[in-house]
């Protein structure tokens, strides 16, 4: 049987891609351990080889992240009405998770990212009242980027929805914060002391 073979840079380091007439055969990082051991023959480098162009073009990227925060106030009684030894510092967040999922193709990226915030108190005995505390809340934004490059520099152009569905929140007590709203970004990144091709 024959194998096609291309590289692919990718964040992770180069990629080696592999695909027989039956399909993709396999991704493996160059420098592993087992690289393109499951091969049975050497592959042939065809960079334009029709199956292994989709795998190239188009890049899944998903990554999470969790933090666990007790802050707890350790320290001695100030005074007889004290309340705020043992409890949670004001303002910070017991639990935070964060999902970013991101879909690329070629020079376009789509990305989500969904995040979430405990509960945090506003006093530091922790009370359960109208003022006291500000509610959990979950957060979702997208944003569309299009990669350009041009010989002097590269630009990046971005369009994000923050707050896709208009979350009512609060991160500091009486301060609203934006409902759903846009931004726009224009990065630019000369290519100084690179060589030109």
């Amino acid at each position: 049987m024959k194998y096609y073979a291309d590289y692919y840079e990718s964040p992770i380091g180069k990629l080696m891609l592999a695909a027989s007439e039956q399909g993709l055969a396999g991704i493996w990082i160059e420098g592993q351990k087992y690289f393109a051991d499951s091969l049975k023959e050497q592959p042939m480098i065809w960079e334009d080889h029709a199956l292994l162009q989709p795998a190239k073009d188009w890049l899944i990227d998903l990554n999470g992240s969790y933090s666990w925060t007790p802050s707890i106030n350790e320290g001695e009684k100030m005074s007889p009405a004290d309340q705020s030894v043992g409890k949670q510092l004001p303002y910070v967040p017991e639990h935070s998770a964060s999902l970013t999922g991101r879909l690329s193709w070629r020079t376009w990226a789509f990305l989500y990212k969904w995040a979430y915030y405990s509960e945090r108190f506003t006093m530091s005995s922790n009370d359960y009242t109208l003022t006291g505390h500000l509610p959990r809340y979950f957060m979702s934004n997208i944003s569309l980027e299009k990669m350009l490059s041009f010989k002097p520099l590269d630009v990046q152009l971005k369009l994000a929805v923050n707050n896709l569905f208009n979350e009512d929140y609060l991160s500091v007590l009486s301060r609203p914060m934006p409902g759903i709203n846009f931004e726009f970004f224009i990065g630019i990144t000369p290519k100084f002391g690179k060589s030109r091709k």
